[in-house]
């Protein structure tokens, strides 16, 4: 986010559970800010608590800023390049007034088996593939405070969203708050070798799982949608 939208590092927060996210970013950007969990070591992983908890704090973050934008640290949200520049300008540009929230378009990067990433060149110039992934168009760009449900995939009322068309179903659609020229790119499946069982949650493990089985069904076997070449353009 620093290098591709110019964003300062004292505008980026990180909110981790662990002490190991702290040893990266001293390692890899020490100007950005970490926020500890609150007993972090007293549960196992919850989505209902990092929702909670990633609700609280952007509500404190509104108080200072106009725009907050939550991303999970397996996401990249890319406004269309040949629109915007980067994040910034596209605040600049878009007009919140009807809609004080967005969500993103979703879209899942594929694997190329037995092809490690190289992390020194852009992601998008090695992973070429992408699948639509509608759980990923999240309300997570916003000027108001939000209050979610199931992760930070929906949110309740005043301010009612839901994902893959599932309040069009109760006459509720919401598809409107989706902007399609911004991307929230997901890049849990962008290195599956890279993935160790070190890495699997608690509550994913299974009798008899593991995190390459996990993966591979995660990123492979359960693609449902079409594959998709990712824009050219996009390959920045």
């Amino acid at each position: 986010y620093t290098e591709y939208h110019r964003l300062s590092p004292k505008d980026i927060y990180v909110l981790r559970a662990r002490p190991s996210i702290d040893e990266c970013l001293h390692t890899y950007q020490p100007n950005i800010s970490s926020l500890v969990e609150p007993n972090a070591r007293a549960h196992s992983f919850s989505e209902e608590f990092k929702a909670n908890w990633l609700q609280q704090t952007q509500h404190e973050l509104l108080r200072w800023y106009k725009y907050v934008l939550i991303a999970d640290l397996d996401e990249f949200f890319l406004p269309d390049p040949s629109k915007h520049a980067d994040l910034l300008a596209y605040t600049h540009a878009i007009n919140l007034s009807h809609s004080p929230f967005v969500a993103a378009i979703g879209y899942e990067l594929m694997p190329i088996p037995d092809n490690r990433l190289d992390w020194s060149r852009p992601v998008l110039q090695q992973r070429t593939k992408w699948a639509t992934l509608c759980g990923m168009n999240k309300p997570v760009l916003t000027t108001i405070p939000l209050h979610y449900l199931h992760g930070t995939h929906s949110t309740r009322d005043p301010h009612f969203y839901d994902y893959c068309g599932r309040a069009s179903n109760r006459g509720r659609s919401t598809d409107r708050r989706i902007d399609k020229s911004l991307f929230n790119i997901h890049l849990k499946c962008i290195d599956i070798d890279a993935w160790t069982d070190e890495h699997f949650d608690t509550d994913r493990i299974k009798h008899g799982n593991n995190m390459s089985a996990y993966m591979h069904k995660r990123c492979v076997r359960r693609q449902s949608g079409a594959i998709l070449d990712v824009p050219h353009h996009l390959r920045v």
